[in-house]
């Protein structure tokens, strides 16, 4: 499970690069934003096929399971960088 949460992880991180807020910071182009995206959706379907389960509802229980750990933790990365900047005022 551990693998499927960071794969999917690296997923949740590529298509929240394809955003326009972080495409902006990062300096990429709408192209780039696209195989991004195209990227972040591969990734995520590898983990669905790879999380280690045969194809029954447990499969899709499992995924589902860590793409919202991965969901959550995506969300800790990217805000986390406000945090110092916040601190120093």
């Amino acid at each position: 499970m551990l693998e499927t949460v960071l794969t999917c992880l690296i997923g949740w991180l590529l298509l929240a690069a394809s955003s326009f807020r972080i495409r902006r910071d990062l300096g990429l182009t709408k192209g780039d934003a696209r195989w991004l995206r195209v990227a972040g959706v591969m990734v995520l379907t590898a983990g669905l096929w790879r999380c280690g389960a045969p194809i029954t509802g447990e499969r899709w229980v499992r995924f589902l399971g860590a793409a919202g750990i991965a969901g959550v933790a995506t969300v800790l990365i990217l805000s986390a960088a406000p945090l110092p900047r916040l601190r120093r005022r």
